[in-house]
């Protein structure tokens, strides 16, 4: 899945259990639903892609996403973050990739074995382009629903992270 798919679906989850759930700050929950991806697929896809290509080692692992769950019980806001981390991981099925969601229990992180096209992906893997349809979709109710697309209702929520 790619971006609309993780911020969409993430922002849909939290939305749904929002109604329970009092004070989320949407932000750190967008922020969350990305890091993995913005930490994971510079430093190994660019960083170390003559001896690693790979976009899931670090921060696609239970430690990564413990650490940050432990943090956020110190820092509230941080709880949002942690949550985006665990929905990532969770979109991704990296629960079919003990090696690395339970690094460092199995050893290192493994190379890929293919280059993947990302282009190719998207628009001929169903769950990446439904992922990317239906996170996009719930973007688009939100953005009409709250009335985003007002500049002053926009920079309410780019201020709090907060829906009104």
């Amino acid at each position: 899945m790619f971006i609309f798919g993780h911020i969409g679906l993430s922002f849909a989850a939290l939305y749904v259990l929002g109604r329970k759930i009092k004070n989320i700050d949407y932000r750190f929950l967008i922020l969350g639903s990305l890091l993995p991806d913005i930490i994971d697929k510079p430093l190994g896809l660019v960083v170390f892609a003559d001896t690693l290509y790979n976009g899931r080692i670090i921060a696609h692992t239970a430690v990564f996403a413990l650490a940050v769950s432990v943090l956020s019980l110190r820092a509230r806001k941080l709880r949002m973050l942690s949550a985006g981390i665990w929905l990532h991981l969770l979109m991704d099925f990296m629960f079919l990739y003990p090696e690395t969601l339970l690094w460092p229990a199995f050893g290192g992180f493994r190379p890929l074995d293919y280059r993947p096209d990302f282009v190719v992906q998207l628009i001929s893997n169903p769950y990446t382009y439904a992922g990317e349809i239906a996170g996009f979709s719930f973007l688009m109710y939100i953005f009409v629903k709250y009335r985003l697309y007002r500049r002053e209702n926009f920079m309410r929520f780019v201020r709090t992270g907060k829906l009104e």
